[in-house]
């Protein structure tokens, strides 16, 4: 059995970033460039807006929540590690 397999990054925001650069052709690593394109193609325009707004989601949850089961479970200190 295993514990962890369904459980999500972000309430699932990591896997809904990789289908959207799935879906329009960039690069799978995260916080990566995005391609361009005209700024009459507005799906294209719509799923890069969604993408940065996930991402920046993602880094306040590292920041945030990371940070704060870390704490909770070795104690004050334990923000040095992240930090070095």
């Amino acid at each position: 059995m295993v514990r962890h397999r369904f459980r999500t990054i972000g309430n699932g925001k990591l896997n809904r970033v990789r289908a959207l650069r799935r879906r329009i052709g960039a690069s799978p690593v995260l916080f990566s460039p995005l391609p361009k394109k005209s700024l009459y193609a507005r799906k294209h325009l719509r799923l890069c807006v969604e993408i940065r707004r996930l991402e920046a989601g993602l880094i306040t949850h590292g920041r945030h929540d990371v940070a704060e089961v870390l704490e909770k479970r070795h104690g004050s200190k334990s923000w040095l590690c992240l930090t070095r």
